[in-house]
């Protein structure tokens, strides 16, 4: 799909240039993109996506998770 492409795309850019109103945007827009995401996959991606909000989350190995979900997709 479309898309999780432009979602592939600015997780590698955010990856470049990690900034943090580019990371809550990523996220946002990944959220949005939940109904897109196979039945067989969604409890991965749901619990991918939770781990952003995690105290102690590193944002950078979940947008790197990120990017590989979207490719699958």
């Amino acid at each position: 799909m479309r898309v999780f492409s432009r979602l592939a795309r600015d997780a590698k850019a955010w990856i470049g240039d990690p900034r943090p109103e580019a990371l809550a945007s990523l996220i946002e827009r990944a959220r949005s993109a939940s109904p897109g995401v196979p039945e067989a996959r969604r409890a991965d991606w749901d619990k991918l996506l939770a781990g952003f909000e995690t105290p102690d989350a590193k944002p950078g190995p979940r947008v790197e998770g990120l990017l590989r979900a979207c490719r699958m997709f």
